[in-house]
């Protein structure tokens, strides 16, 4: 199966004002939406279709201190084209149904509604281990900040993001920034002095949805 023919995680567009309301934190840092406002859809048709938005649990990570945070560029040798070159501090991936068929053991569950709560954690974790090998064990908490949706560039108009913050220790962060990668992406870990400047400098080329968390972020630790 292709990844265009995935069942992914959507909302109704029509639904997007009542969204905040229907994201769900439980008391072991586990955050999701709710199965009554959320529907599955292929990912090929949702990629032009304007009454869904495809969900996104858009994670970034910090240390303890909140003093350091990671960074990554994604180099011209893989991922979207689009992205190439670009500075990001989120980690992100679609909601698979697939992947909770084998977290809940029944593809019926989901499709009938009986799980009333999508949880959202369980693939931001794997989007961490898939794209910087951290294991869930290392991070200490992870937090809903609040959601993204913005019409430009175009394709961001299919999607929400839902922004997660993953906190961990600056070695963990540290030792990250040196594990080899696959060519693909660039990792590096700044202080939030050195992310200012880099949000400040007119030519750091950044990706959208990462203007918007680094400025809140700024906003919110660095003083």
């Amino acid at each position: 199966m292709g990844k265009m023919d995935k069942d992914i995680l959507c909302i109704s567009k029509s639904k997007l004002d009542i969204f905040e309301e229907h994201i769900l934190v439980k008391a072991n840092n586990s955050v999701g939406i709710a199965t009554t406002l959320s529907l599955w859809t292929k990912r090929g048709p949702a990629e032009s279709d304007d009454s869904v938005l495809q969900i996104i649990p858009y994670v970034y990570l910090m240390d303890v201190e909140r003093q350091n945070i990671l960074i990554y560029t994604r180099t011209t040798s893989g991922g979207e084209g689009r992205l190439h070159n670009k500075i990001s501090v989120g980690i992100g991936g679609h909601v698979d149904k697939e992947t909770h068929v084998s977290h809940y053991g029944s593809r019926s569950e989901i499709e009938e509604d009986l799980v009333e709560y999508i949880n959202l954690s369980s693939d931001a974790y794997r989007e961490i281990k898939e794209e910087v090998g951290l294991r869930r064990k290392e991070i200490s908490s992870l937090t809903h900040k609040y959601n993204i949706y913005i019409t430009e560039p175009d394709v961001c108009k299919y999607h929400l993001g839902v922004v997660l913050e993953a906190i961990t220790d600056v070695d963990t962060l540290l030792e990250l920034s040196e594990r080899p990668t696959d060519g693909e992406v660039i990792h590096s870990i700044v202080s939030l002095k050195e992310l200012y400047k880099i949000y400040t400098d007119p030519n750091s080329n950044i990706e959208d949805w990462s203007k918007i968390v680094i400025k809140n972020i700024l906003r919110n630790y660095y003083k």
